[in-house]
């Protein structure tokens, strides 16, 4: 190996050690909440041979401040799951109900902690009885 590409090698390494503890920090600054939507199976009947646990449910949430403001919409993955960065403080996460009220869950209130992620679950309502 030539001394150019070993001092390459080298500073790149030492780049790495220092940036790598870098984000670590700013990581452990960071606030805001994690959370997972889902949704009952919709089984009006219950029986052994059906699985009616609940699933994951991807959907949208409107996230507004303690005085009513709309701080972000945001938009699930697949698998229900959210992250949303925020700073200390009390929040309303409003999920987006279906187009005639069902499927349905109830607004959440969470409250964020300086440098932790509040962790939330919301669960939607098909109507199915």
């Amino acid at each position: 190996m030539n001394r150019l590409a070993f001092r390459a090698l080298l500073c790149g390494g030492l780049l790495a050690l220092w940036v790598m503890p870098a984000a670590g920090a700013l990581a452990q600054r960071q606030s805001g909440i994690i959370g997972r939507t889902f949704i009952d199976a919709g089984c009006p009947v219950v029986t052994p041979d059906i699985d009616c646990s609940d699933r994951p449910y991807p959907t949208s949430i409107s996230v507004y401040s303690e005085q009513g403001r709309l701080i972000r919409q945001l938009t699930t993955d697949e698998m229900g799951r959210f992250k949303i960065l925020l700073r200390p403080g009390t929040y309303l996460l409003v999920p987006v109900s279906g187009e005639f009220g069902f499927p349905y869950a109830a607004p959440v209130e969470v409250t964020v902690r300086r440098r932790h992620f509040t962790r939330v679950i919301i669960a939607y309502d098909t109507g199915i009885r």
